[in-house]
């Protein structure tokens, strides 16, 4: 059997050409007659290269008790803290490595904190943000508003609030609801409109930043919400005198007057019967006016103030006020009768 492991040796180590070998097609001929050509790039003897199975010892039997070992080093530099760890092949110094306790911590620096100064702190930005509801499309709103109040006026106004739809989630409180507008979802916003439907001033409601940049008189700050948004929208009113309509949510016995008297506007509206001041006495009460027939009406006049209040009868008893015009003269019209089907 190791006979035969040393014929396959001798076969294989045959086939290997010895080092700086020629090869077949420059090796000598029978007769030994050799034939000098010059070198060139195109004839030049191809060397033979050094074979690694030269160094196997496939002719070493494995049962052989002196085997010869090939020992490889390789000394590569080690860096000089790992020279400091391992001082020599056999020992080990971790003990010089420094751990986490042993550095030491950087001292926190110091910085000296300023007093803020007022209207420029960074921190009072969010504030003012917050209250200014809409801060971020101010801007276009204003510069709409500019073209509208460039519209030639008409004389007649009628002041009332807008909604503008929206049903979405990213208003917030700027989103309100009112039950008796055809769009009740939306933006709250009040217009002073012409008769022909064309806006000519509005005020978007957002809430205590309604009247951002708006100043009042003490007389027109302490009549309520509605009656500062007939100031501000009559402020940009350009021809006057003026006729302006309003209904029961924004007229009142002040406003009235002060319209008449600070802005020459004339006014006309219904008004609620707990701001009439004491006029409701003069006027027949509500029962007293259904017994009556439909069309039916009683005025109280102040001419100091020049004010007429009007009480008339039609589905529902409505009260007016108006410094614009009063009941007389009183006229017959021909309105439609449901039981006759007829108008009389």
């Amino acid at each position: 059997m190791n006979n035969l492991k040393l014929t396959r040796s001798h076969k294989i180590l045959a086939l290997v050409p010895e080092k700086n070998a020629c090869s077949e097609g420059s090796s000598s001929s029978d007769e030994e007659t050799n034939v000098y050509i010059p070198p060139s790039p195109d004839t030049s003897d191809p060397p033979s290269l050094a074979s690694s199975l030269e160094g196997l010892n496939l002719l070493d039997s494995s049962t052989e008790s002196n085997k010869e070992q090939i020992d490889i080093s390789v000394d590569a530099p080690l860096t000089p803290i790992f020279n400091e760890v391992f001082p020599s092949p056999t020992t080990s110094n971790y003990n010089i490595l420094p751990t986490l306790n042993s550095i030491q911590s950087l001292p926190t620096p110091t910085v000296e904190q300023s007093s803020p100064q007022p209207g420029t702190s960074r921190q009072q930005l969010p504030l003012t943000r917050s209250k200014h509801r809409y801060f971020k499309i101010r801007p276009v709103m204003e510069r709409i508003r500019q073209n509208f109040l460039k519209v030639e006026e008409e004389g007649k106004y009628s002041i009332d609030e807008m909604m503008i739809p929206y049903k979405g989630r990213k208003a917030g409180k700027r989103k309100q609801y009112v039950k008796m507008k055809p769009k009740k979802w939306g933006f709250k916003n009040f217009v002073r409109a012409g008769v022909s439907g064309i806006i000519y001033d509005f005020l978007l409601y957002g809430g205590d930043d309604t009247f951002r940049g708006l100043t009042f008189r003490d007389k027109e700050a302490s009549i309520g919400l509605g009656g500062k948004v007939v100031i501000a929208l009559c402020q940009t009113i350009r021809q006057k005198p003026a006729i302006i309509y309003a209904d029961n949510f924004f007229m009142s016995l002040e406003l009235t007057h002060i319209l008449r008297e600070e802005y020459g506007i004339l006014s006309l509206g219904t008004i609620r019967t707990n701001r009439l001041r004491g006029c409701q006495e003069l006027l027949p009460t509500d029962q007293q006016m259904k017994k009556k027939k439909r069309g039916s009406s009683a005025q109280v006049v102040c001419n100091k103030n020049k004010l007429a209040v009007v009480k008339w009868n039609d589905n529902k008893v409505v009260t007016l006020i108006s410094s614009y015009i009063d009941s007389h003269p009183i006229e017959t019209i021909k309105r439609y009768d449901k039981d006759e089907k007829k108008k009389s």
